[in-house]
């Protein structure tokens, strides 16, 4: 979150991995993504922008989430069940 948005977070707990891979017109691309529950400061969250001109970042309702391309999908899966989920793992492989 430093990294993307310039934010200090506190790290609550680990909740998993996902792995995810796509293809783009020039690369198949794989990543591992390693799933953080975080709370942000008091900062107004809504003010947040990227640092980087590739990437997007939205606020979204919990009951809209499927309305967006969220990648990977999995992670959609594991933000409604946050309550009930002590680990987590995906893939897409």
């Amino acid at each position: 979150m430093k990294e993307e948005l310039g934010v200090e977070v506190n790290i609550k707990r680990f909740l998993g991995d996902v792995e995810h891979q796509w293809e783009s017109s020039t690369h198949h691309h794989l990543e591992i993504n390693y799933i953080f529950e975080a709370v942000i400061g008091n900062e107004d969250a809504e003010s947040f922008h990227s640092k980087e001109d590739h990437l997007v970042f939205l606020w979204v309702k919990l009951d809209e989430l499927e309305r967006y391309n969220l990648q990977p999908s999995s992670l959609i899966e594991l933000i409604h069940n946050l309550d009930s989920i002590s680990s987590f793992w995906k893939s897409s492989l």
